[in-house]
């Protein structure tokens, strides 16, 4: 996870301390998919490790101060022999982000009553992948896996194995939406309030 626990103030800074700012009512956190690449490439975090950034960004006093209702959400599956013809071979498993993705499953029923929305953006999108499969059977290796064989499905969801797809960010979309209640302003100015994420200090 690149970003630090020293940032959080940063981007989620004390309202009194930035007057036009209102307190955040929704936050959504979606890390893991780079998260969970295998050891020795630069962006793996080990699953104890980022189970733990997970939990102290929850409970961050910046965040804890807002008091948002949080949608934490699992990353998406990968397909592997997609991300071989696309990215680097070797650098990431299906196996192991399925791991990263029931680390956040257990974390919204650990932080459950504090008002942390689970958003299984995981099963969500394996779920389409199966339907958008003709003759998917169910069974065997993990669908997204080179044991399993090409799923069209995924394909479809996934633009390159790693990143969703337009159709895949419609499935986060419509699994998202449903939870936000009457809390969300749809209409909004595009103006950024938080520094894009490529602006932030870059970790060592």
């Amino acid at each position: 996870m690149m970003i630090r626990l020293h940032l959080p103030p940063l981007l989620l800074p004390l309202p009194r301390l930035v007057a036009r700012l209102i307190n955040h009512t929704l936050q959504l956190i979606l890390f893991g998919a780079n998260d969970s690449c295998l050891p020795g490439q630069a962006q793996h975090v080990p699953l104890l490790k980022y189970k733990q950034n997970i939990k102290n960004i929850l409970s961050h006093p910046s965040v804890r101060l807002h008091g948002p209702t949080i949608f934490l959400v699992t990353p998406p599956p990968i397909d592997e022999i997609q991300f071989e013809q696309n990215q680097f071979k070797d650098s990431r498993e299906q196996a192991s982000t399925a791991q990263y993705a029931e680390a956040i499953r257990e974390i919204a029923s650990e932080f459950k009553g504090q008002r942390v929305i689970l958003i299984d953006l995981w099963q969500a999108v394996m779920k389409k992948a199966r339907e958008w499969t003709p003759g998917y059977v169910d069974g065997g290796a993990l669908t997204g896996t080179k044991a399993k064989e090409t799923n069209e499905g995924l394909r479809f969801l996934l633009s390159d194995g790693l990143h969703l797809s337009a159709r895949g960010y419609q499935v986060f979309i419509e699994e998202l939406l449903p939870k936000f209640g009457d809390n969300w302003d749809r209409e909004t100015d595009n103006e950024w309030i938080f520094p894009y994420w490529g602006n932030l200090p870059k970790a060592n």
